[in-house]
């Protein structure tokens, strides 16, 4: 598994993620035309919904260089998931959003949403 650094809304360090093996994670629904951009998305779990801001990368924004093809192409990763991902809550950012890794599954086993939208270079 990959381990990501993200910044911690409360200060100005950033914090190491717990491995997703070491959180409890929740299978979700992701809620048709929510991906706003590379790296946010909203879904439904367990009848709550959450805005969802993948941990360990910046995807550009809509409006940037890129941004949409970006948006996209996570667009894409979903839709080959058919809409179910399995949602690895890491921490709460100073918007509220839940902060999480993001997997979804395949023939070869659960992949990492992060990794794929890396490889990919979006």
């Amino acid at each position: 598994m990959i381990w990501f650094h993200f910044h911690q809304p409360d200060n100005d360090k950033p914090k190491l993620a717990k491995r997703p093996s070491e959180t409890a994670s929740l299978r979700c629904s992701v809620i048709d035309g929510s991906v706003y951009d590379g790296d946010t998305f909203r879904v439904k779990c367990d009848n709550r919904e959450q805005k969802i801001r993948l941990c360990g990368i910046d995807a550009p924004e809509a409006k940037q260089p890129l941004g949409i093809e970006s948006r996209d192409y996570l667009r894409s990763l979903i839709a080959k998931a058919k809409s179910q991902v399995i949602v690895v809550e890491m921490d709460r950012d100073r918007y509220g959003r839940t902060v999480a890794e993001v997997l979804f599954d395949t023939a070869e086993g659960e992949q990492s949403v992060q990794e794929e939208m890396l490889k990919a270079g979006k």
